[in-house]
């Protein structure tokens, strides 16, 4: 299920181009101000599996009629936009619009980054079938687990695979398929899986220029880099795991505003 948020700012403000976290946290804000149980059990545990922790919701990168100003590394907002956030579980869906409806306003990043909520609306959800092409509202992330030795000890990090990489379709597959068995405690184990196909042409026209360095906490000694993709592409395989790619987002970390997919049908969004 997915939301579409339509936002008039209070008075121009402007961001810094890595403004995914700010996203994240009013998600998490308002649904903390509908239910505080609930908001802290999404942010400190959500749905479990080993020592993975999903949220199983995503959003998409700010939406604009025009092109907004950008410079300096900041984008400038000062006309109404648009903001799309998908959720698998009806509970969290509840308690989102709850908070959307007793503010009427968000806040983004700084205090004085106010809009008002002039409009939400519900989308209606696509027919899944077992193969479909997608586009990307938001960078999708591919992470594969490493060992890096560091002053002589061992640490687990991550390579970030682009479309191009022999096991990035396996690690999309995968993690698939555990959130997949977040949410159905009762299975242990699975065949599912998908078949992830790049656009390759789309890939060729843009010369292989397809990633996105996203950074966090910029500028701060905890500042984390993350390199992402966009292409549009397509799913194969099961319905049920393509939906939950496209509800709850593809790829990892989805809650940080990675990996918001959208369906294509004849060339354009569905």
């Amino acid at each position: 299920m997915r939301i579409q948020l339509s936002l008039q700012p209070k008075r121009p403000f402007s961001l810094s181009l890595n403004y995914q976290q700010y996203l994240s946290a009013v998600i998490y804000n308002l649904i903390s101000e509908a239910s505080s149980e609930h908001g802290s059990w999404l942010h400190d545990r959500g749905f479990v599996l080993g020592r993975k922790h999903f949220k199983h919701f995503t959003f998409s990168r700010l939406m604009f009629p025009e092109r907004p100003l950008i410079r300096d590394g900041r984008i400038f907002i000062d006309a109404p936009f648009s903001w799309l956030v998908s959720i698998h579980t009806e509970a969290t869906l509840l308690q989102l619009i709850i908070g959307l409806f007793e503010r009427r306003a968000v806040t983004i990043g700084q205090a004085n980054n106010e809009a008002r909520i002039k409009g939400v609306e519900i989308l209606p959800e696509p027919v899944i079938s077992d193969k479909m092409k997608f586009i990307c509202l938001s960078p999708v992330l591919v992470k594969k687990p490493v060992n890096v030795s560091r002053n002589g000890n061992e640490k687990l990090s991550a390579e970030y695979l682009m479309p191009g990489h022999p096991e990035a379709g396996f690690y999309l597959s995968k993690n698939l398929v555990s959130k997949y068995l977040s949410l159905h405690p009762e299975i242990k184990e699975t065949d599912k899986s998908v078949r992830f196909m790049p656009d390759e042409e789309y890939i060729r026209r843009k010369e292989g220029k397809i990633s996105k360095l996203i950074a966090f906490k910029n500028g701060s000694d905890e500042e984390t880099r993350m390199r992402a993709f966009e292409c549009p592409f397509m799913l194969e395989g099961d319905t049920e795991l393509i939906r939950i790619a496209y509800e709850c987002g593809l790829g990892d970390n989805n809650a940080m505003g990675f990996g918001m997919i959208e369906t294509v049908r004849n060339g354009s969004r569905a």
